[in-house]
């Protein structure tokens, strides 16, 4: 059985039915001299990988990025691939950071190996020096958790490496990464949220913690946050999507958040529904002042004061500073534990409280319920109302 492609180039073979493999072919130009034709041959399981792969080789030969996986590569070399190619359906954030790991980490400790060459023990090793020396900038071992992510990434991008044939067995997927410990949760106490309050009024800040602390939002979801998710008659927020930073171009909106069990309706008070007003309606001003030079392009519920998303550098560094003026060793993401331990010591059950955080063990939850009730969850949220 043969399947040809209508440039009558590319073509996939049928080899083995009871396997469903097929092989491949790809025209790759012509033999210096000879002029023979060169072909790039590939052995996969299923039809659909097979077209699939045919694109995917076919795109690379015409933007010339494709590597030959019988040549010999480095890690730095495929991991260069990998990211220009294998990436297309993580979210930015896990991009960056991925990068990030990558650049600081795996490349200048296994950059230099041959890709071919790579056995379980030089990923074993890596993790031994990560935990046992792995900081860069002082002494000491990176924390356990950071180096399973780590981990977590050499076996996605190595597992990618089997499947397109660079090699032959995912070197990863054999050593355990280390015990994952769970993170101490630190929250503020309600005077000591006031207190940041305080020092923050007049500040776009104040409203930003003010919202944060009575919806339990992520940083990325609040700054994110564009009024056609915002239902003041109903008095619900959707979060639907997420601002996130990207180098050199600042901050970005993606349209989904951290994951698909973050994607939740969160109630909010008639003081919060106030505060909103207030906000879009100084924002009206502004855009109204500043004309062309206002930029509308999210319309986003928090901006800088033209416009743009508010970064969340500048997020998190002023509620640090602000928490620092009174004596308050604190980060943006406690507010979201705050947010959490009043509503427990309200008397809200978890589940109901995991699913206003939109944690993906809310699909536990949801196996036992079918829907939820936005009315208790509003009686929640009217719960914290006093803080701000």
């Amino acid at each position: 059985m043969e399947s040809r492609r209508s440039d009558k180039v590319s073509h996939k073979i049928l080899i083995d039915k009871e396997k469903n493999i097929w092989r491949i072919s790809v025209e790759n130009g012509r033999e210096p001299g000879s002029g023979k034709r060169k072909r790039i041959i590939r052995h996969v399981q299923g039809s659909k990988k097979a077209d699939n792969l045919i694109s995917r080789i076919e795109e690379q030969l015409r933007n010339n990025i494709y590597i030959d996986n019988n040549k010999h590569i480095t890690v730095a070399e495929y991991f260069d691939f990998w990211f220009e190619n294998c990436c297309q359906g993580l979210a930015p954030r896990t991009i960056i950071s991925y990068k990030n790991i990558a650049k600081a980490y795996i490349i200048p400790n296994l950059g230099q190996l041959e890709l071919q060459n790579i056995k379980p023990v030089h990923i074993l090793q890596y993790q031994n020096d990560m935990l046992e020396d792995g900081k860069r900038k002082k002494e000491g071992g990176l924390h356990q958790n950071t180096v399973r992510k780590h981990n977590v990434l050499l076996n996605k991008a190595l597992r990618d490496a089997v499947e397109l044939e660079f090699i032959s067995r995912n070197p990863a997927e054999s050593i355990k990464p280390p015990p994952y410990i769970k993170p101490k949760t630190e929250h503020l106490k309600p005077s000591e949220v006031q207190s940041i309050l305080k020092v923050l009024e007049g500040d776009m800040m104040h409203d930003i913690v003010s919202v944060a602390v009575k919806t339990g939002m992520r940083r990325g979801e609040i700054l994110g946050l564009q009024w056609d998710y915002v239902d003041m008659d109903e008095r619900i927020i959707s979060v639907e999507q997420s601002a996130y930073h990207e180098k050199g171009k600042g901050v970005q909106i993606k349209d989904k958040p951290k994951n698909e069990s973050s994607r939740r309706t969160i109630p909010f008070s008639a003081k919060t529904e106030m505060v909103f007003r207030r906000i879009k309606t100084e924002k009206a001003e502004r855009r109204l002042k500043l004309g062309e030079e206002f930029h509308n392009l999210y319309d986003t519920v928090f901006d800088r004061g033209d416009g743009q998303p508010y970064s969340l550098y500048t997020c998190s560094d002023k509620f640090k500073r602000a928490a620092e003026k009174c004596g308050i060793k604190a980060n943006f993401h406690m507010l979201r534990h705050t947010f959490a331990t009043i509503m427990r010591k309200s008397g809200a059950e978890p589940n109901r409280i995991k699913e206003l955080l939109g944690h993906s063990t809310i699909q536990t939850y949801q196996n036992i319920y079918d829907h939820s009730d936005i009315s208790e969850h509003r009686e929640i949220i009217d719960n914290i109302d006093h803080l701000a």
